[in-house]
């Protein structure tokens, strides 16, 4: 699937990111000086270089750093577009004390893809007044590939039933499900609940296969 309506938002984004950088650095004098290098902001201190020149050249480099976050956004959708198709997942989550933070769960995920293909990623979390679980099985699958080709599907599909109007408004959480990130690629979220979890990837066409729970470890597993 091209993803022609997930293009569009990267793209307006891109925009709205440096039209808001530019005015920032036009207006507030903190961003101005932000953006300057130290040689530039002591000449700009010193009155050897005004302002004009000074916004200028700040904005050149803020207009860059801009560039290159969205270059590195395209190529992840690209890669993402490219992926093959996910037709397996299982998770295995297994939980440690930690005498500071309680249990602690480390994810091992593995995925199946159309192509034969078996990926393992792991993700851990620590700390607490959070939900551990969630956050160790987002962290592993953050750069999985097939995972996120099955979220930008979902949402691909969803951007092009509503208008251009509808388009511009339009949050991943009201696309997908809650829990599926706030940038234009969505990612699953950590924190959130492995419910909030499960209930993206019954949207996006997976069924639990499996499951099991003991004093010291979870088990999922889902097929396409």
């Amino acid at each position: 699937m091209m993803y022609t309506e997930i293009r569009k938002l990267l793209n307006r984004e891109c925009k709205e990111r440096k039209d808001l950088k530019i005015r920032y650095i036009q207006t507030e004098e903190n961003n101005l000086i932000y953006w300057l290098t130290p040689a530039r902001l002591a000449q700009y201190k010193a009155g050897t270089l005004d302002r004009s020149t000074a916004e200028e050249i700040a904005i050149k480099r803020a207009v860059k750093s801009v560039d290159t976050d969205y270059e590195r956004m395209a190529a992840r959708l690209d890669e993402i577009e490219n992926a093959p198709d996910l037709k397996g997942i299982s998770i295995t989550v297994e939980w440690k004390k930690s005498r500071t933070w309680g249990m602690n769960p480390t994810a091992t995920v593995k995925v199946w893809n159309t192509e034969g293909r078996v990926s393992i990623y792991e993700g851990k979390a620590s700390g607490c007044g959070y939900d551990k679980e969630s956050a160790a099985i987002a962290s592993a699958l953050a750069h999985c590939p097939e995972v996120s080709k099955l979220l930008c599907n979902y949402k691909e599909k969803a951007l092009r039933k509503l208008t251009a109007a509808e388009r511009k408004t339009a949050q991943n959480r009201d696309l997908i499900a809650y829990g599926s990130g706030y940038c234009v690629i969505p990612a699953l979220e950590g924190g959130v609940g492995f419910s909030c979890h499960e209930t993206i990837f019954k949207k996006c066409g997976l069924k639990r296969m499996a499951y099991s729970c003991t004093r010291n470890s979870d088990f999922y597993a889902y097929e396409s």
